[in-house]
């Protein structure tokens, strides 16, 4: 295997773990043998596979889930030379596309009967090929690499679990994929270490690609008066953990929210407070609270004050703003907020690729990134 190869692959795998992390159940997908995805291949014609698409088949080709819902997709979608042959001879009728060698592309999905995901049959030699979007007889668009168009398919796992949260509240009838998603503090219980479970997520984002120096960790001193600015006597160890290594400059930690010893203060805390009082929750100590981080006038993320003594303790968000006004236990731990929270620098990445390939305006947060080898 070569190294673009590996590189593709990674890639991809780094995407999956990514809906993994939010919340997707593992066993809601499964991935398929390269028996069976050369099976799939050969049933069109095609004999080779890109790196890039047979790593999304190993973890998702036999059963996709919430990956592909409502599309044929897969080893076992009956996608076959027919439906290829229906994608280049009528799909694409009157279709003005850049697709060069329709005769030999390998179909990956197929939406209803009129929109298809392919890959150009001049692209195949490439380990993470463009992904073609085929609307029948009306549009053709192109995202540049496999990797990009996976991460768009990505479920939008944290807006699933809203929509879940919705409809139990309503009592309504649950969808069929609620079982794919974890519960919210289900997927963030506390660690029995949380000081190095903290400083794992930090050090997992620095070697993702994060400048190191453009994070600055708080002192004690710093941390005591944010502390004592707060009202409170004591900060869990996870949470001062976290500001020992990023609470002073968070750089592109928890972006562009307010967060550490200079970000958070007494002001921000009591309009938190006063939000409370007016916004029906479960916290048993409100006034008590640590707030960690804010939008401020929309979203705030604290500690309910009698959980101030454990090592590692859930973390509530708190919504004060229109359709968001709510307060919930968002996560079972410190630790699982800060790996929510944690910059995805990849994604981060795949964003600067295509505003740097449409020629927009470089995001302010493109500093914070160490500079992409092209090796």
């Amino acid at each position: 295997m070569t190294r673009p190869q590996d590189e593709a692959r990674a890639r991809i795998r780094s995407i999956f773990e990514e809906a993994m992390a939010q919340g997707l159940k593992r066993d809601s997908v499964k991935g398929a043998s390269d028996e069976e995805i050369g099976r799939f291949a050969a049933e069109q014609g095609v004999s080779h596979v890109p790196a890039a698409i047979q790593e999304v088949l190993r973890l998702i080709g036999t059963r996709p889930g919430l990956w592909f819902d409502g599309t044929d997709f897969g080893v076992r979608s009956g996608i076959d030379s027919a439906v290829k042959n229906h994608v280049a001879t009528s799909a694409l009728r009157g279709v003005d596309h850049g697709i060069r060698d329709t005769a030999g592309m390998l179909v990956l999905s197929a939406r209803q009967g009129y929109v298809y995901q392919v890959i150009d049959a001049a692209d195949l030699a490439s380990d993470d090929p463009a992904v073609w979007e085929i609307v029948e007889g009306t549009s053709a668009r192109k995202w540049p690499s496999t990797s990009a168009w996976f991460s768009d398919m990505e479920p939008l796992v944290e807006s699933l679990r809203r929509d879940l949260e919705r409809y139990k509240r309503n009592g309504w009838d649950l969808p069929h994929w609620s079982g794919n998603i974890l519960p919210r503090t289900e997927k963030s219980p506390p660690s029995q270490h949380p000081r190095v479970r903290v400083r794992d997520i930090v050090e997992r984002v620095f070697a993702a690609g994060l400048r190191r120096d453009s994070v600055v960790g708080a002192s004690e001193n710093e941390i005591d008066r944010f502390v004592v600015g707060q009202g409170v006597e004591s900060v869990p160890p996870a949470v001062r953990e976290i500001l020992q290594l990023i609470g002073s400059e968070p750089g592109f930690w928890l972006y562009p929210m307010r967060f550490g010893v200079h970000g958070v203060d007494a002001e921000l805390k009591s309009n938190l407070v006063s939000a409370l009082r007016e916004i029906p929750h479960d916290m048993r100590d409100p006034e008590g609270v640590l707030l960690l981080a804010a939008y401020p006038g929309n979203t705030y993320y604290a500690i309910d004050g009698t959980d101030l003594l454990q090592d590692d303790p859930p973390v509530w968000e708190v919504g004060v703003a229109g359709k968001t006004r709510r307060v919930r236990k968002a996560w079972g731990s410190t630790t699982g907020w800060l790996d929510a929270m944690a910059p995805n620098i990849p994604r981060a990445r795949r964003t600067l690729a295509r505003t740097q390939e449409q020629g927009g305006q470089i995001p302010a947060w493109a500093e914070y990134l160490e500079p992409q080898s092209n090796s």
